[in-house]
């Protein structure tokens, strides 16, 4: 009888933390998802902008923050990519004085790796599956607003299809999914610093 309480507690801690990866991300209802971890706001339509080159995703996130700014809330921009980013399952050296750059799988470094991993859950390598709250993910590459250091023709981005972090020439066309940054609460947003 012991055996069969300590295997459901172990089931109820095991079931209780698959279903908080995607706890921490909170419908706003006024067309954002606010991830309480990392204190982020993003769009909850994942494709509201289409494709456009890097160059065009950048001017247009900076549109959600004339008048009020979009749902209230300023300080709208593409999302970041961290490097080095030692999360990631590969490392490159660019060369020169730059540091390794890190690309592929696994990359919790960046704001899309973190989301498409650990917020969502999704599993290296394998199609995306978890889309949480979000609306028309596309099952293709989104834009980092961090450019590729040792070459600035060219940016990082992430595919949702399999969650893989690589840089980009800039004039690729790519889908956009701006976040904001500053916490929220549901009851009103706390300003941008």
């Amino acid at each position: 009888m012991k055996r069969i309480g300590i295997l459901l507690s172990a089931l109820i801690m095991v079931l209780g933390l698959s279903v908080s990866v995607q706890a921490t991300l909170e419908d706003m209802n006024d067309g954002t998802i606010y991830d309480t971890t990392t204190q982020l706001s993003w769009l909850k339509n994942a494709n509201t902008a289409g494709m456009m080159t890097w160059s065009q995703a950048v001017a247009w996130a900076a549109t959600l923050n004339t008048g009020n700014g979009f749902a209230g809330l300023k300080g709208w921009r593409l999302p970041t990519t961290t490097q080095p980013d030692a999360t990631c399952l590969d490392q490159g050296t660019p060369g020169g004085s730059f540091p390794l750059q890190g690309h592929g799988q696994n990359c919790t470094g960046s704001e899309m790796g973190y989301l498409y991993y650990v917020s969502l859950g999704n599993a290296a390598g394998n199609p995306w599956i978890a889309a949480g709250p979000f609306t028309n993910i596309r099952n293709n590459f989104y834009w980092s607003g961090t450019e590729y250091a040792p070459g600035t023709t060219h940016a990082w981005s992430f595919i949702f299809r399999n969650g893989f972090q690589y840089y980009s020439s800039k004039t690729y066309s790519y889908f956009v999914w701006p976040v904001r940054p500053g916490e929220r609460s549901q009851s009103r947003p706390v300003p941008a610093k």
